[in-house]
């Protein structure tokens, strides 16, 4: 499978995980902003989300 760049305007993490599972990825690699985990709580980071969604693993790096 080739790495293709999409680009939505809409939540981000439904369509991380909506298209990851629409095109049978097996593994999600995302970008963390690097936020304390009290942060993270209170502003709802994406990432987290797409962890809680995803029915596959996600590899979350800084």
């Amino acid at each position: 499978m080739t790495p293709e760049l999409i680009i939505w305007e809409v939540r981000p993490e439904n369509v991380i995980v909506e298209e990851a599972r629409d095109s049978g990825c097996d593994l999600i690699v995302m970008g963390s902003r690097s936020l304390s985990e009290l942060e993270g709580i209170i502003l709802g980071s994406v990432a987290h989300r797409v962890l809680a969604a995803a029915h596959c693993p996600v590899l979350v790096t800084r």
